[in-house]
């Protein structure tokens, strides 16, 4: 480019490279036209910059910015050395310019960097934040930061500067040329999920042969039963097959939590044959497959018998366990498994009613003894995991009130992500292997909330351990 050629002493910009200088020469001269310097008003029609960093960019404050000061501003962020991002960090911080950074100020620059990566603070927990930043910083306690005690601040959290900086060189980065027209085929193959594509299915491999044997077994009871009785009429065979499904589904639904079981598959190797990290989802997508057949099953048997013939009479006295148990238990179980799956909804369980979700979650007790009585042979099919789940539960529950397990949490700190790093005291005969992962109860916040965190310490290792 002819202007940047013409200027003597621009120097090599390290963080930039030959096209994104290319591209930042083309901005400037977009916005200023023909003139050689850029005016404020004009400056302010860069979207990604304000009245404070024009200030910045204006090194001998004549109100006016040259090229030279434009790139020798972009120059101090996007170098590789941490300090000029410091710098540029400290400089934009500093609103007043009196080389040092009030509480005031840094509250202002954390609601700002909130807004631009969208998270949602309200007033009291920006200013809780700001404080306990501020404090820490301010070790010896001038009532403001310094260049040397933000630095270290910055250094000493790891990602807390990525984290809190105006990105200016992910604003700088050219947009994307406009794609060209694609054909009919490379439209329909871009309408794919992306479940289907080649490196999914080539990492998910487990997972997706363990789904297809799934349905494979669930459309070989329903086919079967379908055939069982072909000689009734259409109704009675689909809510039949309906059924069949309903026996192996509300059995197996109770093999995804057993828990003790799944981590003892998990350190024996099996997690390469089976997805045994999946296990929560698979549980949800198993409920979520009994609600359907359910609302079916419901939908054909109102075919074959009127609300009152089901309720108010003795007529479908052939089903259930016990003659005339079906028409009854059946509404009760629709009723338990609404609430059930409507407690279970991401917004009860993160929304800060975890407890709703887990009382409503203890209604499997009555659910399960009135599938026994509802269908003639669910027993058989729920014998096995049932008793499964009974010696774990009382295994559990033998650990919790032996107190083995109770300890204190020594720190706690939020990290990036939406991550949460504790550090506790490890308990007596606590044993565990890499990998593992243990539920924390914290009985001050909420007696019956339970939540996994990571194991991240060496089973070797004494005293504190990590968790994530």
């Amino acid at each position: 480019m002819e202007f940047l050629a013409s200027i003597s002493d621009t120097r090599p910009l390290a963080g930039f490279d030959e096209h994104s200088l290319e591209w930042l020469g083309k901005l400037f001269k977009q916005t200023v036209g023909n003139e050689k310097e850029i005016r404020r008003e004009e400056f302010n029609k860069i979207p990604f910059f304000t009245d404070r960093v024009f200030q910045i960019f204006d090194k001998d404050n004549s109100g006016t910015i040259s090229l030279q000061e434009f790139l020798d501003a972009m120059h101090q962020f996007a170098g590789k050395s941490p300090d000029d991002k410091i710098k540029f960090l400290f400089k934009v911080y500093d609103i007043d310019g009196d080389g040092l950074i009030q509480l005031r100020e840094l509250e202002h620059v954390m609601r700002v960097c909130m807004e631009e990566n969208g998270i949602q603070f309200n007033e009291e927990q920006i200013k809780e934040l700001t404080i306990a930043l501020f404090d820490d910083a301010d070790q010896a306690n001038r009532g403001a930061i310094t260049f040397e005690a933000l630095k270290k601040q910055l250094e000493k959290h790891e990602g807390l500067l990525e984290n809190l900086s105006i990105s200016i060189d992910r604003w700088l980065v050219p947009p994307k040329p406009e794609m060209k027209q694609k054909s009919h085929l490379e439209f329909l193959t871009s309408l794919r999920p992306y479940q289907l594509t080649k490196p999914y299915v080539k990492n998910n491999y487990v997972y997706i042969l363990f789904i297809s044997i799934f349905i494979s077994i669930n459309m070989a009871l329903f086919v079967t039963r379908l055939y069982e009785y072909r000689t009734s009429n259409g109704y009675v065979m689909l809510a039949r097959a309906c059924g069949q499904c309903l026996n192996f589904n509300c059995s197996f639904i109770l093999v995804l939590i057993l828990r003790q079981c799944i981590t003892f598959l998990r350190t024996h190797g099996f997690n390469s044959v089976l997805p045994l990290d999946q296990h929560i989802y698979l549980h949800k997508l198993t409920g979520i497959l009994i609600g359907t057949i359910v609302v079916y099953d419901e939908i054909l048997n109102s075919n074959n018998y009127t609300i009152s013939e089901w309720l108010l009479t003795s007529r479908p006295a052939l089903f259930g366990l016990v003659e005339g148990f079906a028409n009854p238990t059946g509404i009760i179980l629709i009723i338990l498994l609404v609430i059930i799956m409507m407690c279970s909804m991401p917004f009860v369980r993160r929304g800060g009613c975890f407890e709703v979700f887990y009382w409503s979650h203890l209604l499997y007790v009555p659910f399960w003894i009135l599938m026994i009585l509802h269908g003639p042979n669910f027993w058989k099919w729920f014998v096995g995991p049932g008793i499964m789940y009974l010696l774990e539960k009382i295994r559990r529950i033998a650990w919790s009130r032996s107190q083995l397990g109770k300890t204190y949490i020594s720190s706690g700190l939020l990290l990036p992500s939406k991550v949460t790093h504790l550090v506790i005291k490890k308990p007596p005969h606590f044993v565990f292997h890499p990998g593992d992962y243990v539920f924390v109860n914290i009985p001050v916040i909420a007696r019956y909330e339970w939540h996994p965190f990571t194991i991240s310490s060496a089973p070797e290792q004494e005293g504190l351990k990590n968790l994530f």
